[in-house]
Order: C-alpha cells, then sequence, then structure tokens
C-alpha cells in the first residue's frame, strides 16, 4: 500500500497531543467566558465550578459505528499521556481524572453526554468527532466554562464556526479533497469514479475532489454511499463496474470503507489494472485486519497528512 503525503494543511493530532494542549489550557483559562447560544438543547442548568484541586478531562466520543476506530486511536493516546502526565505530577499541581461519555449519533444523545460530563466536574472536554455537532458542543461547553478540543474535521466551510475556549486539531475536508484529485491526475487517468458516504465529510471531500478533476479536464462522477447500510461494498461495486473508470477513488473511513475496497476488488477494480486512490482515514490499523496483510492493498495509494 503506498502512501503519498497531502502537499497542504495541518498534521493531524494524535489523543497524547491533545490531552497536553488541553491540560494546559484547562489549567489556565478564566472562568467566565463570553456568552454564547445554542441549538443543541440544555437538558440542564450547568452546575456551578467548584475547585476541587483535580483536573477533570472529559472525553465525548462514539464507541461504536463508522467513527469508532478513529475513537478508539484517541482514547488509547489520552490514556497514555494522563497516565504520564500524572507520574510526572500533573499540571500546575493537579491531577489529572479522565471521564468518559458516548457523543450518540444525534444533537439530543450528544447534549445528554454532554451534561453528564459536565455534572462530573469536566474542566475540559475532548470531543465530538462529529462535525456536524462539535461547534454547538463548543458554545455550550465554554458558556459553562470549560474548555474545549475538539478532533473533528472541519467538514464544511458552511459548518458554524465554534465560539469559546475552543482548541480545534483537525484541518478542513475540502483541500483532503483536491489532494486526492492530484494525485488522480498523476495516473493519467481520464475517466474516475468517486465513492464516498453520504455525510458531511463525504459530500465535502467528493466535492474537492471532482472539482479538482473537473479543473483538469477530467471526467469524473461521484457515488454516495449510506455508511449505515449491510452491503455498502456491493453497491458501491456495482455503480463502479458501470461506470467503467479508468481509476478509483474511496473517501471516508475504515469502517465501513473497507468493505467498499473489498466489494471494488471483487469486481476486478483494483490496481494494476485500475489505480486506486483512498483518503486518509483509511490509515488505521482495522484496514489490514480486514484485508490480513498489507499485500493484499499493493497498489492502493493512501493520502497522508503532511509531517
Amino acid at each position: 500500500m503506498g502512501a503519498r503525503r497531502r502537499p497542504s494543511g495541518a498534521t493531524l493530532a494524535p489523543g497524547v497531543l491533545l490531552v497536553a494542549a488541553l491540560s494546559s489550557a484547562a489549567a489556565c483559562a478564566g472562568s467566565d467566558p463570553a456568552p454564547a447560544t445554542s441549538t443543541i438543547p440544555a437538558t440542564s442548568a450547568a452546575p456551578a465550578r467548584v475547585a476541587d484541586g483535580v483536573l477533570t478531562i472529559g472525553v465525548l466520543l462514539p464507541p461504536a459505528g463508522p467513527a469508532s476506530p478513529t475513537a478508539r486511536g484517541l482514547r488509547n493516546g489520552i490514556e497514555l499521556a494522563v497516565a504520564q502526565i500524572n507520574r510526572d505530577g500533573g499540571v500546575l499541581g493537579k491531577w489529572i481524572q479522565v471521564r468518559t461519555a458516548d457523543e450518540g449519533a444525534e444533537p439530543a444523545a450528544t447534549s445528554l453526554a454532554l451534561d453528564e460530563l459536565l455534572a462530573a466536574g469536566a474542566d475540559a472536554i475532548i470531543g465530538p468527532l462529529s462535525a456536524r455537532v462539535a461547534p454547538l458542543v463548543a458554545e455550550r461547553a465554554t458558556n459553562a466554562g470549560v474548555v474545549v478540543c475538539h478532533p473533528a474535521t472541519a467538514a464544511s466551510a458552511r459548518s458554524p464556526r465554534p465560539r469559546g475556549t475552543v482548541v480545534p486539531t483537525m484541518p478542513p475536508v475540502a483541500p483532503s479533497g483536491r489532494a486526492l484529485g492530484r494525485v488522480l491526475v498523476e495516473t493519467g487517468a481520464r475517466r474516475v469514479t468517486v465513492i464516498a458516504p453520504a455525510d458531511d465529510y463525504g459530500v465535502e471531500i467528493a466535492s474537492g475532489l471532482t472539482a479538482e478533476l473537473r479543473s483538469q479536464g477530467i471526467e469524473s462522477r461521484s457515488t454516495l454511499y449510506d455508511a449505515r447500510a449491510p452491503v455498502p461494498g456491493e453497491v458501491a461495486a456495482r455503480t463502479a463496474t458501470s461506470d467503467r473508470p479508468d481509476a478509483v477513488a474511496v473517501g471516508g473511513n475504515v469502517e465501513p470503507g473497507a468493505r467498499v475496497l473489498a466489494g471494488l476488488f471483487a469486481a476486478g477494480l483494483r490496481p494494476p489494472g485500475v489505480p486506486v486512490v483512498v483518503s486518509e482515514g483509511f490509515r488505521q490499523q482495522e484496514l489490514l485486519d480486514v484485508f490480513g496483510s498489507d499485500t493484499a492493498l499493493d497498489g492502493v495509494s493512501l493520502l497522508l497528512p503532511p509531517a
């Protein structure tokens, strides 16, 4: 499996760096943030903040679903960082403890999880992964005097910008799509099929990719699939086969993206005959677990963030 560096954009921060940056911000942040409004309903009033001598980090990530592999890696990094920082004496004399909650799939569930973390005395929150609710969580949390570090990608330029004490860690998606397009241009393909999940992330990466291809005079067709469908790989493979592309780009995360790749391979759409390029969301151990070894992915180009 080959790897390409994305030519622009910020480096993605692992869980260890999230904790380091967020701990410092939380320890130094004031407790009187500017007021903000939110469309995530508050299910209860924020509890009064009391100095307890402990720096509590709330982790608001999904334990299941398409983003769970990314969340699992973040949680592992957070645990390692907290253990190391506590061994070294904590942050400004404060020990770190971690509270976790499931961000859920809908804004109402995210609101309940946020209330749970605030009630537990969270001084800072890492999460959520959903780009759609991240700005809204940030507003509610910072309104309660809590620092937020959200690892959610800024999926769309149309997404609301978070206000308050917020530390974003991922770059926008559209540049990734354009970078994928430039990699495909190098293959010499003249007809490209783009496959991505039908969510904010998938729509934005497909848009950036197809715009880059069209600017180079390359024909492209986008296929957006429901990531919750039981067999997204089969649907994507059927569509791509009927397109008869010279190359294929697959955006999204390893789950269910790996099943999409498997469907393409089964239909004969694979290197070296048909170049296949995947987005940086596939850079996870789970991809190798699905295929058994990296040799099964020979010739597939993986776009990486810059070093």
